[in-house]
């Protein structure tokens, strides 16, 4: 699983940038997961350019928390125009 998204990142145009969820922790309520989110210029590209973290809602009877991450991703300003790669 994985996003593209066209970004600037320190004044420079990354298109196509290569975005995955990385270690998605549900919180003991349950209610909400925090994961992180790298940036990377391509899909073979081995080290990520930035790294952003998320706090999002949880359903436990929803999806994985992997799914779950995406989803909310794509419903965020910052990811509009998104891509599933």
């Amino acid at each position: 699983m994985a996003l593209c998204i066209d970004v600037e990142f320190k004044g420079l145009s990354v298109s196509g940038a290569y975005v995955t969820v990385m270690q998605p922790m549900v919180t003991a309520e349950k209610n909400e997961i925090s994961f992180g989110v790298w940036y990377r210029a391509s899909q073979q590209s081995s080290e990520a350019f930035d790294a952003v973290t998320f706090t999002a809602p949880y359903s436990i009877n929803g999806q994985n928390p992997f799914v779950q991450a995406y989803e909310y991703l794509k419903g965020q300003t910052s990811f509009q125009g998104c891509s599933d790669c």
